[in-house]
């Protein structure tokens, strides 16, 4: 199935117009396509963050990326993050009940 469009010579005066057959597909959807830009605006409660880190650091969190595949540097970062603040943060609720307690 085919449809016809106009030929990129169409405004060109002294030119013989034709028309290029261009094929159509019901089957390809090109909305599934995005760009890289697109893609991020679409991701569900993620935010691009920008850290730096110990050239030591940088230097095992690649070779184990290329062990563990794509979105590997995301998740440890993630999990290590979550990790960390819980503790920061229990830390100082249990610092605020002392500092209440001891104040009453």
């Amino acid at each position: 199935m085919s449809r016809k469009v106009p030929s990129q010579f169409d405004n060109v005066p002294n030119e013989k117009k034709q028309e290029a057959e261009v094929p159509t597909n019901d089957l390809l959807d090109l909305s599934q396509y995005q760009t890289k830009k697109e893609k991020e605006k679409v991701k569900p409660g993620k935010t691009r963050v920008t850290i730096l880190v110990d050239d030591e650091v940088a230097k095992r969190l690649d070779r184990a990326s290329k062990r563990y595949g794509k979105g590997f540097k995301s998740k440890i970062t993630t999990d290590a993050l979550t990790k960390a603040l819980d503790f920061l943060e229990q830390k100082e609720a249990e610092e605020r009940a002392k500092r209440e307690r001891e104040g009453r």
